[in-house]
């Protein structure tokens, strides 16, 4: 065998030993299971567009843990004087909102580095929501929500110390949700009752947790 058809073959067999071995080598050096152990505690904050939250965390194993959530979204608004289509004034359009939520699951933690961990969430929520709207001079609009349904997100952390990590999740939920409306222009006494179906997919969430 000639000079370059040796060294061809000994790069194709360089390059076969690479290519096998490099997964197994990411393999070895990923770590075998997070910081956390058993019956270990810790708390949870989230924010995202829609809601502000607390939680706490409770691992079963150091690869899993219960979460619970309560979470608060507050929202009062003023806007323009407002009038009717015959010119009258009818006083300041203003709004109102409060939002309460509990969230209840199960997570599962996978380490990728001896700093930065993966993990998926899987559990239900219930929520309720109370709106009122409308110009001050005449009867507000008000609308209340009850709902309860099921949410599952996807994650990543990374440990700035052994206690505390920094992460974001993205989340998908489905709710149903009953909606009661009251006031505003429909007729004096009268109630509307809604039944609605929402499905929420990419809600990205900013997370930050403290372990004990």
């Amino acid at each position: 065998m000639n000079r370059p058809a040796r060294a061809c073959l000994r790069a194709a067999l360089l390059s076969t030993i690479v290519v096998f071995a490099a997964p197994h080598a990411l393999h070895a050096q990923q770590p075998d299971s997070t910081t956390f152990r058993r019956g270990q505690w810790g708390t949870e904050f989230a924010l995202s567009s829609s809601y502000q939250s607390l939680g706490v965390l409770r691992f079963s194993t150091p690869a899993r843990a219960w979460i619970g959530y309560l979470g608060a979204s507050v929202n009062d608004t003023r806007g323009d004087d407002q009038t009717n289509s015959d010119g009258f004034p009818v006083g300041t359009a203003s709004s109102s909102l409060r939002r309460g939520e509990v969230r209840v699951g199960h997570r599962w933690y996978r380490p990728l580095t001896d700093h930065v961990a993966q993990h998926v969430t899987i559990g239900a929520l219930a929520s309720s929501t109370r709106q009122t709207s409308g110009p001050d001079a005449l009867p507000n609009l008000e609308q209340s929500e009850s709902g309860a349904g099921g949410f599952a997100d996807v994650g990543a952390l990374w440990f700035v110390t052994p206690r505390l990590s920094l992460g974001a999740a993205w989340t998908t939920e489905a709710t149903f949700t009953r909606e009661k409306a009251r006031g505003g222009f429909l007729p004096a006494d009268a109630t509307r009752s809604t039944t609605i179906t929402r499905l929420r997919f990419g809600q990205v969430r900013v997370q930050g947790a403290r372990y004990f």
